[in-house]
């Protein structure tokens, strides 16, 4: 419910996108499987969605929506048990409206004397025993009392069943599970099952557990039930593993992947661990994420990051790789909003480095870009992320599809035409261009607005936006982004010597 409101707040106010929203919440599911539990709210702050500010308003949005549906059930089942009038309970309701809920509908019909401490106390227990309760319906009883402005206390208060529904929901979800134990155990059949839900079924609106319907017609005997339940429990506290290395947090999530701090068990190696999405694997063939792995782990150098196994896990690719301790480039773009000159220049430089050693294996990254670069402790650069690399020539999955990012990608990879190091290049020149200036070179409403202004806009000199920048640094940026593929320095190798007069 929580997630659910948090995420129909922030859809109305314009903050996510439908998109944005899925992602997130996939990401959540993600951890929990993990065994690691993060609020949706701060998901989407992390990723750049939501301001801090957007955050604290949806939570307060949140916050009143809570109150003011537990300050509904507890007026219908006032008035249901005959202990307040309607009137009584819609005066307290919009008061307690108006505070922004600040004071409950029970404090306020007590201030009002409409209804006594112990009837307030009543009805909470009542609610709280049913968001707790599996059963199909809760009943709390408490002691007579004289109290003024109260039914009498001593009959069972009755809920509504509407109020019923989040603790059926919780029941019949045992039951699906139950349900899915017992056949991959193999205690019972399908037909068995079947029959067995028909049954539960006809029950309706008593509807017993599935379980007792499994005793009764004396499918699975008591034993076996205990068994179930006990891998049921068991199976709900499991949590994905990765076998041979302990995860220890979360690094970052993507498209196709999240990236988890590990382990290793044996070698007490630290590793980062790139695990793909199941739709992701699903889309490739498995060999074809191991032949993925090979053109990776075919890059031996300091600049690149390094890929050590790979493996799988139910129907997940990962990849165990080189943990990086330190930032990515455009955390620091963020945190600095631009960076100084040289600094700019000497990350550009590694960068270099490392696609020289991607072209000298025959590749192309296709995706270079501050999120991509990774500055370890001691100032080394370190280029990541070769999911997008292939072989110069090389052909992709789906020929007509585009690969790159919105901001970086060079024009020939819009137009989905063949690309080598020149297109890593332009990359660079448009990530060195954000570094220097703290804000991309195209901007746009959406992704394929950005790509097209790639494609048609002239390019930009960064000294617009820092008028101090030396002339040569500004040429070169502009040079690496050129239109045409051909005006463009043809190997990193160039880049570096220039780079390296600038800095001398």
């Amino acid at each position: 419910m929580g997630a659910e409101l948090f995420g129909r707040i922030a859809r109305k106010k314009g903050f996510v996108r439908e998109s944005q929203l899925a992602n997130a919440l996939r990401f959540q599911e993600e951890l929990f499987a993990l065994g690691f539990e993060k609020r949706l709210g701060d998901i989407l702050v992390e990723d750049g969605v939501l301001s801090r500010e957007q955050l604290d308003q949806v939570l307060r949005l949140q916050q009143i929506n809570e109150q003011g549906l537990w300050s509904k059930r507890f007026a219908k089942i006032a008035v249901k048990n005959g202990l307040a009038t309607q009137e009584q309970v819609d005066a307290a309701l919009e008061t307690a409206r108006e505070g922004g809920f600040q004071v409950g509908i029970g404090a306020v019909l007590v201030d009002r004397g409409f209804l006594a401490p112990v009837a307030v106390r009543a009805i909470r227990q009542a609610m709280e025993r049913i968001d707790r309760s599996n059963e199909a319906a809760s009943t709390v009883s408490t002691p007579t009392t004289g109290a003024p402005g109260t039914a009498k206390l001593g009959v069972e208060i009755e809920v509504e069943p509407e109020d019923l529904d989040s603790a059926l929901l919780v029941r019949r979800t045992r039951d699906v599970l139950f349900a899915a134990v017992a056949l991959r155990d193999g205690l019972v059949l399908v037909p068995e099952l079947e029959r067995a839900l028909r049954e539960q079924a006809r029950l309706h609106p008593e509807e017993p557990p599935l379980e007792d319907v499994l005793r009764d017609r004396g499918i699975l005997s008591r034993r076996e039930l205990d068994l179930v339940g006990q891998a049921l429990d068991s199976a709900q506290r499991e949590k994905l593993a990765i076998p041979g290395y302990t995860v220890e947090g979360v690094l970052g999530h993507g498209a196709t992947s999240i990236v988890l701090r590990a382990r290793h068990e044996l070698i007490d190696r630290p590793v980062a661990i790139k695990l793909f999405r199941e739709e992701h694997a699903a889309t490739k063939d498995v060999n074809a994420l191991v032949e993925e792995a090979r053109t990776i782990a075919r890059i031996r150098h300091p600049n690149v990051v390094g890929l050590f196994d790979v493996g799988r896990l139910h129907r997940r690719i990962y990849y165990v790789m080189e943990l990086v301790d330190g930032r990515t480039l455009l955390d620091l773009i963020r945190e600095k909003g631009g960076l100084p000159e040289r600094e700019a220049l000497g990350i550009a430089r590694g960068i270099c480095c490392a696609l020289e050693a991607i072209h000298a294996a025959g590749l192309v990254h296709r995706d270079v870009k501050p999120l991509n670069v990774l500055i370890a402790k001691g100032g080394i650069v370190k280029l990541t992320d070769l999911g997008l690399a292939r072989e110069v020539g090389g052909k992709d999955e789906t020929p007509d599809a585009v690969y790159g990012s919105p901001y970086t990608i060079s024009p020939e990879q819009v137009h989905g035409e063949p690309v080598d190091i020149r297109a890593d290049l332009y990359g660079l020149g448009a990530t060195l261009f954000q570094a220097l200036t703290g804000e991309p070179p195209f901007d746009g409403t959406n992704a394929l607005a950005v790509m097209m202004r790639h494609v048609t806009d002239p390019v930009p000199d960064p000294r617009k936006q820092k008028p101090g920048l030396h002339e040569g640094t500004a040429q070169l940026v502009q040079k690496l982004m050129a239109k045409s593929k051909d005006e463009r320095p043809s190997l990193p190798a160039h880049v570096i010597e220039a780079i390296d007069k600038l800095l001398c």
